[in-house]
């Protein structure tokens, strides 16, 4: 199986958590993002299955709809193979282009699961995440390759001595983003008819936690518990109402179409 690294891991560069400058227009950002999808696809497998295709584009469409001025069109495809964390999150690339990994399909239980993760991607392209990086790379003096797949940390020239500093703030951006499009992926959750709180289950199913007794390795991925924490806030602050939970045998379907097209 190919791994996918998050695209947010990409860059070797200085970030600031709180940069909101954004050196690329639309446009720009839009050009950017069809050359990295072209990049992707050839790096990656592609899933081939009409069906689970059009399912999960369906409620992508779903989870579109309910941005007020969405920066992008969105685009959904499906490959083989494991996703970026422990969370097996889509790889989102700048423009619109959400590759969904075959093992994030199989790793939900639910449709709201599902849709939870895809909107977490999305919020990460509607938050222009990547851009904002690149930026913030660029005020500090470092400059970086805007992309660099598969998660090699190259294509940037960093002196030795700025090295940790580089490595640090880049963690934090890459955890506070991760914080941000949690937020808005629960409310875009709830706004398309899915209930939020399937989204703090699978985080806290999957999110692997720190290994006890050990020195914990480096994550992109914020801490579980106060991940778990701000999610949990931010569903309390959401409005009320009902949601359905059980998983479709449409869902179920699409599972077994995977499994298929993958020969299990």
């Amino acid at each position: 199986m190919e791994e996918v690294k998050p695209i947010l891991v990409l860059l070797a560069a200085a970030l600031s958590s709180s940069g909101q400058t954004n050196f690329y227009t639309l446009d720009k950002e839009a050009a950017l993002g069809a050359g990295l999808s072209g990049q992707v696809r050839v790096q990656t497998t592609p899933l081939n299955s009409q069906a689970a295709g059009d399912y999960v584009s369906r409620i992508g469409r779903q989870l579109a709809m309910q941005f007020t001025r969405a920066p992008f069109p969105y685009s959904f495809a499906l490959i083989a193979g494991t996703g970026s964390n422990s969370t097996q999150e889509s790889l989102a690339v700048p423009g619109g282009y959400i590759f969904v990994p075959s093992e994030l399909i199989l790793a939900v239980r639910t449709e709201a699961e599902l849709a939870g993760m895809l909107a977490h991607s999305m919020a990460h392209v509607a938050l222009r995440h990547y851009t904002r990086a690149v930026t913030q790379a660029s005020i500090q003096g470092v400059t970086a390759t805007p992309f660099v797949f598969m998660g090699k940390w190259t294509g940037a020239d960093i002196r030795l001595e700025d090295a940790d500093r580089v490595y640090s703030d880049l963690l934090k951006f890459q955890r506070d983003s991760e914080i941000e499009a949690d937020g808005q992926a629960l409310k875009l959750m709830a706004a398309a008819g899915f209930d939020p709180v399937e989204l703090q289950q699978y985080v806290d199913r999957t999110q692997e936690p720190p290994p006890k007794g050990k020195q914990p390795q480096v994550s992109t991925l914020p801490s579980r518990e106060g991940r778990l924490s701000k999610m949990q806030s931010a569903i309390k602050a959401l409005p009320r109402r009902e949601y359905t939970a059980l998983p479709s045998e449409e869902f179920l379907q699409l599972q077994i179409e995977v499994r298929r097209v993958l020969g299990r």
